[in-house]
């Protein structure tokens, strides 16, 4: 069975949307700023989970640095503003909003530290909190699953 330190969940967060993707529902940047606080707090304070908030508007997240002091063994977050990586330039004109999350998902992985060092990798965007997921892990064999995903068990 896993342990909550073998965990690590990458929640991914876009402040300010880029307008040109498609499916956006919620365009409120300071909207957008309040959830993912809410949610990112509730993560660490009802979980052991390792935290990585992966932001990719390069918004300032300083409502968080006395979360970052406080879970410092096990909170990190990794902010970066898409248009200005290279590595992301092919993404300039692709117009998902999926493959720019699935692009967070990786370049947090490549400079996680917390990422990197454990055996489970949980993707749950930051609007969400699953109060659940804790025990939900604990209680599954994951060595016979190479994914599990939200609606196919």
């Amino acid at each position: 069975m896993v342990s909550p330190s073998d965990v690590c969940i990458i929640l991914t967060a876009t402040i300010f949307v880029n307008l040109d993707k498609v499916g956006l529902v919620q365009k409120n940047a300071e909207e957008r700023r309040k959830i993912y606080m809410k949610r990112t707090m509730q993560s660490l304070e009802n979980t052991k989970f390792k935290i990585v908030l992966v932001e990719n508007s390069g918004a300032n997240m300083n409502e968080l640095s006395n979360a970052l002091e406080i879970y410092k063994d096990r909170f990190e977050i990794v902010s970066y503003c898409e248009r200005d990586l290279e590595d992301a330039k092919y993404l300039k004109n692709d117009r998902s909003k999926g493959c720019s999350e699935l692009f967070a998902i990786q370049h947090s992985y490549k400079v996680s530290s917390f990422a990197k060092e454990s055996q489970i990798i949980c993707k749950v965007t930051a609007r969400y909190f699953i109060p659940d997921l804790e025990n939900y892990l604990s209680e599954q064999n994951l060595d016979k699953y190479v994914a599990l995903a939200q609606h196919d068990p």
